[in-house]
């Protein structure tokens, strides 16, 4: 039988609200400020904005190989 923290369906909407709310503390009372543009908002923005579709170039591109590693394990 599964034993639940507040209810079946409060825990995960107390998981998203614990979330939420320690993504605002964090954005707006951390520390160290962030440069301008390094916010998650900011990142949002430009992934959903305009410049969310890639060109032909960048999709082009086939991405570059790992590096291998040279020494073996025992």
């Amino acid at each position: 039988m599964v034993r639940y923290l507040i209810g079946r369906y409060a825990d995960p909407l107390f998981g998203v609200a614990t979330g939420v709310a320690a993504y605002f503390i964090w954005e707006r009372e951390n520390a160290t400020e962030r440069p301008p543009g390094h916010t998650l908002v900011d990142l949002v923005r430009r992934k959903v904005g305009a410049d969310a579709q890639p060109s032909i170039e960048v999709l082009s591109k086939a991405p570059a190989p790992a590096p291998r590693a040279t020494a073996r394990l025992i």
